[in-house]
């Protein structure tokens, strides 16, 4: 089933491997929209594709500052989310500094791991053992 761009540009699986096509016609959008590129006039354009018409060319260049605006907007919106990640990431941080400091949380080095509790009480225990009198 044809998709609609707009108007005069339709994409259809059936015409040109369904990439955007000008409506009535096998002219595809990325090719009018790279002459325009390289600095084609709309009179060389039309001259070369005599079943395009102006009122084409000029929906060809709508298309492209819609979708050009589309990803703008898009763009816009990741880095919008990006940042605000990033500024709750560092409150965060700020909080559980501010947290530790008080004392109610110990960071991460300072915290007592079963190995690091294990070394501990042997030491104590070592250490308690070198402390007893020598019974000799």
């Amino acid at each position: 089933m044809p998709e609609r761009l707009n108007g005069r540009i339709l994409r259809d699986r059936q015409i040109c491997n369904g990439e955007p096509v000008f409506k009535g016609t096998r002219v595809t959008l990325r090719t009018v929209l790279a002459s325009l590129a390289d600095g084609d006039t709309a009179e060389k354009i039309l001259a070369d594709f005599p079943s395009l018409t102006r009122e084409g060319i000029q929906a060809a260049i709508a298309f492209a500052a819609a979708s050009a605006e589309e990803d703008l907007l898009e763009s816009t919106s990741r880095q919008t989310q990006l940042s605000r990640l990033v500024r709750a990431e560092s409150q965060f941080r700020l909080m559980r500094t501010d947290f530790c400091h008080k004392g109610n949380l110990q960071s991460t080095s300072e915290r007592p791991t079963k190995r690091s509790a294990a070394k501990k009480n042997a030491a104590g225990q070592c250490g308690s053992l070198s402390q007893q009198p020598n019974p000799n």
